[in-house]
C-alpha cells in the first residue's frame, strides 16, 4: 500500500491526484483570501444586522422578495430582528392549523430514533431519522409493528418522509425481541407505553 505524509494541503492534492479518480481542487489560502476581498466579505460581516437567537435556526435563506427568511427546527421560540421566520408558517396541506407554539417541530438529530404519527392512517410508526430536508420535513427508516398493540417490530426497509410537525418523542434505540429471533426488535415497556400516550395525546389534540 502506497504510504504518504501529509503535512498540508498541497501535499495532500498530490497524494490524491496521482493515479487517483478522485478529483480533488486545490484553493491555497492566498486564493481564499483574494475571493474573500473580492467580495468585501470584511465589510459585509461587520455591517451585518445581528440576529437574536441565531443558535436556534437551523437554515437560512432570501425568499422571492429579497428578504433574509429562517426556518427553526426546535421548540424554542426566539425573537428575530428584520428576520422573517417561516417556521410558523402553517400554510401546509401536511400540518394541522392551530397555533404556532403547537405545531413547531421538536429537535431532531439525524441517526436518532422516533415515534412518529402517521397521518394517512392515522397510526403510529417508529423509525431512525436518516436526513432533515428544507422544507419542514424529515426522511427516516422505519420499523413495522407487527399487530397493533404489541411491542413488536419487524424491520422493512420503509424509508420515507414525514412532517416533521408528526413526530412524537425521541426513543431510544429498539433492541432484539430474543436471541433467537434477531430480526425482530422491541422497545422497553416503559418507552413503548411512552409511545402509546404520545399518540394519543396526538389524536386528542387534533
Amino acid at each position: 500500500m502506497r504510504q504518504c505524509v501529509i503535512n498540508n494541503a498541497t501535499d495532500f492534492f498530490k497524494a490524491v491526484d496521482e493515479g487517483s479518480q478522485i478529483v480533488v481542487t486545490l484553493i491555497t489560502a492566498e486564493a481564499v483570501q483574494e475571493r474573500e476581498k473580492s467580495l468585501d466579505l470584511r465589510d459585509v460581516f461587520a455591517n451585518a444586522a445581528q440576529i437574536q437567537g441565531i443558535s436556534q435556526y437551523h437554515w437560512v435563506g432570501i425568499n422571492h422578495k429579497g428578504e433574509l427568511t429562517t426556518k427553526r427546527y426546535s421548540a424554542a421560540e426566539v425573537s428575530t430582528n428584520n428576520v422573517v421566520d417561516e417556521s410558523s408558517d402553517l400554510e401546509s396541506s401536511d400540518c394541522d392549523s392551530r397555533s404556532p407554539q403547537d405545531v413547531i417541530p421538536i429537535a431532531t438529530e439525524i441517526g436518532q430514533w422516533y415515534a412518529v404519527y402517521w397521518r394517512p392512517n392515522n397510526y403510529q410508526f417508529i423509525g431512525r431519522e436518516l436526513q432533515i430536508e428544507l422544507d419542514r420535513r424529515v426522511t427516516m427508516e422505519f420499523v413495522h409493528q407487527t399487530a397493533e398493540d404489541v411491542n413488536c417490530f419487524k424491520p422493512t426497509n420503509d424509508i420515507d418522509t414525514v412532517p416533521a410537525c408528526d413526530i412524537l418523542i425521541k426513543i431510544e434505540s429498539p433492541t432484539p425481541l430474543s436471541s433467537s429471533r434477531c430480526s425482530a426488535v422491541k422497545l422497553t415497556d416503559s418507552e413503548y407505553q411512552h409511545v402509546q400516550e404520545a399518540f394519543r395525546s396526538k389524536v386528542e389534540d387534533m
